[in-house]
Order: structure tokens, then sequence, then C-alpha cells
């Protein structure tokens, strides 16, 4: 049974997937980290993720930046 329930404040992807959701959130807070937080440097990112893996892909990312942020992670 699928099921599209949130986890941690994220989506959970198709199947309630606990590993991608937890992968999603790392590469969150590391490009947070690696950008020092900075709103210029995290478009920047978001825009290359988008050209590499498609829109949908730095859209979800861009979704999980902002629950890491909101945290205070």
């Amino acid at each position: 049974m699928t099921q599209n329930t949130e986890q941690n404040g994220l989506p959970a992807r198709s199947g309630g997937d606990v590993s991608e959701s937890w992968r999603l959130e790392c590469e969150a807070r590391e490009w947070l980290r690696r950008a020092g937080r900075d709103p210029v440097k995290i478009r920047e990112r978001l825009a290359s993720i988008a050209r590499q893996r498609g829109q949908a892909a730095a859209d979800e990312l861009a979704a999980a930046m902002r629950v890491e942020w909101k945290r205070g992670k």
C-alpha cells in the first residue's frame, strides 16, 4: 500500500521511503552549510541542480532547505 504521509516535516516519497527522506534532509543541510546560508548562493546552487537533475528535483530540495532553515540547522 502506497501512502504519501509527512515524515520529519517533509512529504514522504512513494511508499514512504524513509531513507530517501533522510537523504534529502541531509543534502538540504549540507547545501545550506556550504552556502553559508547566503540566499544568493543558495539560489545559484538550486539553479545548477535544476539544470542537472530537473526543476522538480530542485523544487523538492528547495522545500527541504526551507524546512531545515526554519529548524535552524
